[in-house]
């Protein structure tokens, strides 16, 4: 019987030794290549010059004068011709009431006069065979006398309802609501299908010329508001160049309602910008202010802290205009005043600087951010570059 050589004895490894060799081939099969770090999207806006000092109220464009057009009959609204924004000229039929009512007052009027005028011939007729016959001694004075007054109450009653007539007349033409001054319709109160009174307010209409600013001052601030004191004003959709401004006038008692106090400053713009400012903008007014050219305007969102420091993170223009990803950059800053529409602050931010107005909390040194921006507040570059393309799927 042949004999197996005898094999080494080697001992086997223990398990708490192989298992740290198996997690490793196992995490090293297991590894996945690392993904870029997607850009954060930031909302930016543009810095602005800051007038310091004195106090800031926000108040709503609107015109000068205003007035509330109605009919002068009453009657069922069966058209209305104009919405608010329609810009109407003297003659301009804005509204017009059902005609049938006023049709048949008209013919009801014109056959009261010929009814009356019938009378008149009779009491004609008959006066005059009663002188006739007064003349003759056949009836007695106090007979003709009758006849005379009957005669004198038919040209009376001629006379009325001629009278009646025109009046009828000219409501056929108060059926259709007229401008009388060229302007803007700001808002309509009644309906077509609505059954208005006369006196009824159914458009309002703002005629064109000066506008103010119109402000709703609470009792402690009222006093920081003087007749025929300048001011500078900043439209929300156009916070630059300020608007020169003055106030015009102060109501002389508080709103029973909201307990404030009707501000009305008058907007003195140049020429070239008459056409940007819109009834209905958001206005700031800032009164007792002086220009600081060291100072500049941001969002409320813009200052953060980083580093113990007030900062504020500025994106390169090139890059907010176009939408394209970008670095941001943290710039230090001192607060020089807290404001209702902003921080003034001074440093190393200048005025047309873009800065991040929300989302720079999340930001650190080194970091790409895809800026985005709010309606008014980034250049048209931005907007366009921000819209969907024309013809894109929805």
């Amino acid at each position: 019987m042949t004999r197996l050589p005898a094999l080494p004895f080697r001992p086997a490894r223990p398990l708490c030794a192989v298992l740290p060799l198996l997690v490793l081939l196992a995490s090293a099969c297991s590894r996945e290549a690392p993904t870029a770090v997607p850009p954060t999207p930031v909302l930016v806006a543009a810095a602005q010059p800051a007038p310091l000092g004195g106090q800031v109220f926000s108040g709503e464009v609107r015109a000068r004068r205003e007035a509330d057009l109605a009919f002068r009959i009453a009657g069922k609204l069966a058209i209305r011709l104009v919405d608010p924004g329609s810009r109407v000229k003297p003659g301009d039929v804005l509204a017009r009431l059902d005609p049938e009512d006023v049709r048949l007052s008209a013919a009801a009027a014109r056959a009261q006069t010929a009814q009356a005028e019938a009378d008149l011939k009779l009491a004609q007729a008959d006066i005059a065979r009663n002188r006739a016959l007064r003349a003759q001694n056949f009836i007695s004075q106090a007979a003709l006398d009758q006849k005379q007054a009957a005669y004198d109450a038919a040209v009376a009653r001629v006379e009325a309802s001629r009278a009646q007539a025109a009046v009828a007349g000219n409501q056929s033409g108060y059926a259709a609501l007229v401008a009388d001054v060229p302007g803007v319709v700001t808002q309509y109160y009644a309906e077509q299908g609505q059954v208005v009174s006369a006196g009824q307010a159914v458009v309002r209409l703002a005629p064109d010329g000066d506008k103010d600013v119109v402000i709703a001052a609470s009792e402690s601030q009222v006093g920081a508001f003087k007749v025929g004191e300048p001011v500078l004003v900043s439209l929300w959709a156009r916070p630059q160049p300020l608007i020169p401004g003055e106030v015009r006038e102060i109501a002389p008692a508080g709103e029973a309602a909201s307990r404030t106090f009707v501000v009305k400053v008058r907007l003195k713009p140049a020429k070239a910008d008459e056409s940007a400012v819109l009834l209905g903008m958001t206005a700031t007014v800032l009164v007792g202010g002086a220009r600081d050219d060291g100072a500049v305007l941001v969002p409320p969102g813009a200052l953060v802290r980083s580093g113990g420091n007030e900062v504020v993170w500025v994106v390169a223009a090139p890059a907010a205009a176009a939408g394209q990803s970008a670095r941001a950059e943290a710039r230090p800053v001192q607060v020089r005043q807290y404001r209702e529409d902003g921080v003034v602050v001074s440093g190393q931010v200048r005025p047309g600087d873009w800065v991040v107005s929300h989302g720079g909390h999340k930001l650190l040194p080194g970091q790409t951010v895809r800026p985005a921006s709010l309606p008014g507040e980034a250049p048209v570059a931005l907007t366009a570059a921000t819209a969907p393309a024309a013809g894109s799927a929805k």
